[in-house]
């Protein structure tokens, strides 16, 4: 399984958030969910100043996982680490 990014165009969204009434920004790149079986289009939510991901193959980095309160394994925030090729490529 990987992460494939094949454009690095970031769209914003903004707008006055109703329970705040403060302005807000999100900032979101399409990329796709590879597996051995399909592929799916994700959208990556990226932090306010985080540059967008480059072209490229990625795989999900250890820091995007945590465990829960009670013991349970959850993915966070979805942070990507350049994949590194397999000798066999």
């Amino acid at each position: 399984m990987h992460i494939e990014v094949k454009d690095s165009t970031v769209e914003v969204k903004s707008g006055v958030s109703a329970r705040t009434q403060k302005n807000y920004e999100i900032h979101e790149q399409t990329a796709y969910l590879v597996t051995p079986d399909e592929r799916k289009r994700i959208v990556l939510s990226l932090r306010n100043g985080q540059q967008p991901y480059a072209i490229g193959r990625y795989v999900i980095s250890p820091e995007s996982f945590t465990v829960s309160n009670f013991g349970a394994l959850t993915i966070g925030r979805l942070v990507l680490s350049p994949a590194v090729p397999s000798k066999a490529a």
